[in-house]
């Protein structure tokens, strides 16, 4: 089920294979707020990826390409050509 995502931290889109990544900078304060909203048939559901980061400083998100309907960014967002195609 194709999904819309919601991105609302600052941070980079970057795409290997068949997954694309969001990398972002930790933030102490706001642990407990979502980085990504989805919505399916109308309906908004906020939560959390798992998290894969190999440095402890950022965290990165995992968004498989097949789910992926459209991405929605409210902050700063760099991205590859490879995440568009």
């Amino acid at each position: 089920m194709k999904m819309n995502y919601y991105i609302l931290k600052n941070g980079q889109l970057v795409r290997k294979e068949s997954t694309v990544y969001f990398i972002f900078a930790k933030n102490e304060n706001s642990e407990n707020k979502s980085t990504f909203v989805s919505e399916i048939d109308g309906d908004e559901i906020h939560f959390e990826t798992e998290n894969v980061s190999d440095k402890p400083e950022y965290e990165k998100r995992i968004l498989p390409v097949e789910q992926i309907e459209a991405i929605y960014a409210y902050g700063r967002v760099s991205l590859s050509s490879g995440v568009i195609s």
